[in-house]
């Protein structure tokens, strides 16, 4: 049983981005949001009374809604209404008192209240995880990809069953589709490092790094690439060690010995350096056929 209802408002931010594309793709959206763990998807008037899938979506009605934009202004709203029902803003929460603004809340709306923290200074799932964690939160407004200035709901998620052990059900493979759905509706590409579902966020280069995650990933990693649908992959580069080198040559199905792996280790490094990036698998092959002896193969 999840704690926590996160709903999310992915829909409503692509639509006002791009309406024709997401109508286009919105029942595959919806399904993956579900797939991946979310309670709520919350959808535009504009398209309320068209969509049905049990009881899984919300269309918030704006008189129920209260923006605070800076916590500096939150004496200046009278939020201590019963009526409202969500609180949106309050990005810069983590500068003033939150623990006391977060109590504020709490005791005059209780827990049930929808909270929907801004993302301004990248925040965002830290004052919610606090919400929850601290309050008791039932309720968290979230945007996959953190799309419209709001909490990631992959974070939210992720954090939510790796952090606090609060929420089972859900497959996260679902967040690669989604991804890339996101991505060909708004025509911006996510950043490659970006948490829980940037596409190289398990690509290791550091020597040590590589050695340990080989040993054991949870010194480094707070889940399995595969629990997201994602592959580890070791990158050569300036910063590696020998055992990148002697996994890549397992890899390769090739036979070495201590000689080989520091005769190429010296070579990827320079040749990294000189290319002002990693290598490439075919241009470490390369280096490989090129450097390795026939009695080495």
């Amino acid at each position: 049983m999840n704690d926590v209802k996160i709903i999310d408002r992915t829909i409503v931010e692509l639509y006002y981005k791009n309406k024709g594309k997401l109508l286009q793709n919105i029942d595959e959206i919806v399904a993956l949001l579900i797939e991946s763990g979310v309670d709520i998807v919350e959808v535009p008037k504009e398209i309320a009374e068209n969509v049905v899938y049990g009881n899984k979506f919300i269309y918030r009605k704006e008189e129920e809604e209260v923006l605070i934009d800076s916590c500096k202004d939150i004496e200046c709203h009278s939020i201590f209404n019963k009526e409202v029902n969500r609180i949106i803003g309050l990005g810069d929460m983590l500068f003033y008192d939150y623990e006391n603004i977060l109590n504020q809340i709490f005791t005059e709306f209780g827990a049930n209240v929808e909270l929907s923290i801004k993302n301004d200074f990248h925040m965002a799932t830290s004052i919610l995880n606090y919400w929850v964690s601290r309050f008791k939160g039932k309720k968290v407004v979230t945007s996959f990809s953190g799309i419209g200035g709001f909490a990631p709901t992959e974070e939210i998620l992720a954090s939510q069953r790796y952090l606090y052990n609060l929420r089972k059900s859900g497959d996260f493979k679902a967040f690669k589709n989604l991804r890339e759905i996101v991505e060909d509706i708004t025509e911006m590409k996510m950043p490659r490092n970006k948490p829980i579902i940037g596409e190289e966020i398990f690509y290791v280069e550091s020597g040590i790094h590589v050695d340990g995650i080989y040993k054991d990933p949870s010194n480094y990693e707070p889940f399995l690439p595969e629990d997201i649908g994602a592959v580890r992959k070791i990158v050569l580069g300036k910063s590696s060690g020998r055992k990148a080198i002697e996994i890549k040559l397992k890899e390769m199905n090739v036979v070495y010995d201590d000689k080989t792996v520091i005769k190429l280790l010296d070579i990827v490094k320079k040749k990294s350096i000189d290319l002002k990036r990693g290598l490439s698998d075919d241009e470490f092959k390369e280096i490989v056929k090129e450097k390795v002896s026939d009695n080495g193969k």
